[in-house]
């Protein structure tokens, strides 16, 4: 039998990943979605936190569409894996506590 605690680390490590791979490809998408509308950006520079935020945010402003519903995508994704890191280190530090 499996404890808990270890069911809980996979859980939280599967977050983690999710979290992470969502995150990755929402920054791709974004940018295949600012390059097929011509926005200008650098390919040096998406890498760079908020970079394809505020370019997204300068297209939009160019084109006359709300940048809220993306970005605040791009918030919640972000929100969601910074909470899954806090809840691995947590749980980390709760376990290694424990004799």
């Amino acid at each position: 039998m499996i404890p808990l605690t270890n069911i809980i680390l996979i859980i939280i490590v599967g977050w983690i990943v999710i979290s992470f791979i969502a995150v990755v490809f929402e920054n791709l998408f974004l940018w295949i979605y600012l390059k097929k509308s011509g926005a200008k950006i650098l390919f040096i520079r998406t890498g760079k936190l908020g970079y394809l935020g505020k370019a997204y945010k300068n297209w939009c402003k160019e084109n006359g569409v709300s940048p809220e519903p993306r970005l605040r995508l791009r918030r919640i994704l972000l929100i969601n894996m910074i909470l899954a890191w806090i809840t691995f280190i947590l749980l980390v530090i709760s376990v290694s506590d424990k004799p």
